[in-house]
């Protein structure tokens, strides 16, 4: 449902100088915008990922993801999605 929060689990890779020298798996919490069909929502990251994908992740950026990649399940108020994303993220 928009607005409820999913902590999803997230196979991260560290790399320095094209070289792999860290894996493996964190947890962050993406806002779900959108149901698409299919069984494949669509959120946005909430969590700030930090150097875990300096290319790709980071907060704010749109996820798409199945129930099968959800670890908890939480329902955060509507006045910090609105504060955060603007009164439009309902509006997907």
């Amino acid at each position: 449902m928009p607005g409820d929060a999913a902590k999803l689990l997230f196979d991260i890779e560290t790399r320095e100088a094209g070289r792999v020298v860290d894996r493996g798996v964190d947890r962050m919490w993406v806002v779900v915008k959108a149901r698409l069909g299919g069984g494949v929502y669509l959120g946005v990251l909430d969590n700030d990922p930090g150097r875990a994908d300096p290319g790709s992740l980071r907060e704010g950026a749109e996820i798409r993801f199945r129930p099968e990649h959800v670890a908890d399940i939480a329902r955060p108020p509507r006045e910090y999605i609105v504060a955060k994303y603007g009164t439009g993220f309902f509006d997907a």
